[in-house]
């Protein structure tokens, strides 16, 4: 909240403050970090955001969505995946139970045509036995990519099967339907679009 307050109040110092608090606290809390940078961008202070963001994951304690925001904001755009692997094995390595770190690191590594180890990045040892949904549904979409379309396809119908409210699955399994001319042969369902 001193973020937001600070932003709305032109008190930049503040604000940068308390962002930068944010970034440096081990608590693995979404909101507050994003919705703090979106305040930042929005008073026209993304430059500073971005350095403070990269300070911050350089850092010994950090927040692990500083990462992921800062890979998706426009000072990491430019970056190579193979540069981006290492920042995210950084953020692995300090935030080993954060999966989103691993379902990006399987997509930069489909990305660098490595279909093993984006496989294997879904099923990181920490979690075994209980793999978080979005790594059940980035090892489908995974499949999927690699060409291995119908093995993507049934690993997703299984994690929806067992988290129907999951979001992102029933996306890309409508996406990869429309790709198949908007058929699922199981369902004897057909997509049109409107």
């Amino acid at each position: 909240r001193q973020c937001h307050l600070a932003c709305r109040q032109g008190e930049k110092s503040t604000a940068m403050d308390a962002f930068r608090n944010l970034c440096e606290s081990p608590i693995e809390a979404s909101w507050p970090i994003n919705s703090s940078l979106q305040s930042l961008r929005a008073a026209g202070w993304s430059d500073e955001a971005d350095r403070i963001l990269k300070e911050s994951i350089e850092s010994r304690l950090f927040n692990a969505h500083a990462v992921l925001l800062w890979l998706d904001g426009p000072a990491a755009s430019e970056m190579p995946p193979a540069e981006q692997l290492d920042v995210l094995d950084r953020a692995i390595a300090r935030h080993p139970r954060f999966p989103y770190a691993y379902d990006r690191r399987a997509e930069l590594l489909v990305r660098l045509d490595r279909w093993d180890d984006a496989v294997e990045a879904c099923r990181p040892k920490v979690f075994e036995g209980n793999l978080p949904i979005i790594l059940r549904g980035r090892a489908a979409w995974v499949e999927y990519q690699r060409g291995r379309r119908q093995r993507g396809i049934d690993l997703m119908e299984q994690v929806l099967a067992e988290e129907p409210d999951y979001y992102w699955g029933w996306q890309r399994l409508a996406d990869w339907f429309e790709l198949d001319n908007g058929f699922h042969p199981r369902l004897n369902l057909r997509c049109t679009p409107q």
